[in-house]
């Protein structure tokens, strides 16, 4: 196997666990260089590789892919359920807040 194509099936390997742990900027870097490592690896002629290393090397990348997409789901889940029990909590400070107010201008 092609260094390059080694190079990406590390990456890939990676890139769960980046998103797991929230390193948005270490994923983008990887990110970035997987796709640069790809674009030199397909400018090569002939591809040094069998097809079938290529393909189980783009099928990994593909699940790889998969397993960030549904990460990112699930975080972003999580994100809108706590953003909404903030919003809740807010609102009943709030009305403690305008309460206490109203308590106090009467007594």
């Amino acid at each position: 196997m092609h260094q390059y194509l080694k190079e990406i099936s590390q990456i890939n390997d990676q890139l769960p666990q980046l998103i797991e742990s929230m390193e948005w900027d270490e994923m983008l870097a990887l990110t970035n260089q997987r796709d640069q490592l790809l674009r030199k690896y397909f400018e090569m002629s002939p591809l040094p590789d069998d097809d079938s290393i290529i393909s189980k090397v783009m099928a990994d990348m593909k699940n790889s892919d998969q397993q960030i997409t549904e990460i990112i789901a699930v975080n972003k889940s999580k994100l809108v359920s706590e953003s909404l029990s903030l919003k809740k909590s807010h609102r009943a400070i709030s009305h403690y807040q305008s309460t206490q107010n109203h308590s106090s201008l009467l007594g």
